[in-house]
């Protein structure tokens, strides 16, 4: 997983929104969020970005960072 820079809300009820990733010199739109889950790693979001590339993100609180793992192919060049 690699470090990144994730804009996110963050509502009373502790829900997290991811909406934008910046990974290098990529700035990625989160389309929609799916699956979830809490581990002793931290909060894992599947998010579905502009380009149709799914992404895991993975919140780690402690150390208030975010990291990502690309989990889904890029659909347009992989027809």
């Amino acid at each position: 997983m690699e470090l990144v820079q994730v804009t996110a809300h963050f509502d009373r009820n502790g829900e997290i929104t991811p909406f934008e990733i910046i990974h290098g010199a990529f700035k990625y739109h989160v389309e929609s969020t799916g699956r979830r889950w809490q581990d002793e790693s931290g909060m894992h979001i599947l998010v579905m970005v502009q380009t149709i590339r799914v992404f895991e993100l993975l919140f780690i609180p402690h150390e208030c960072r975010w990291y990502l793992r690309q989990v889904g192919i890029d659909r347009q060049n992989h027809a």
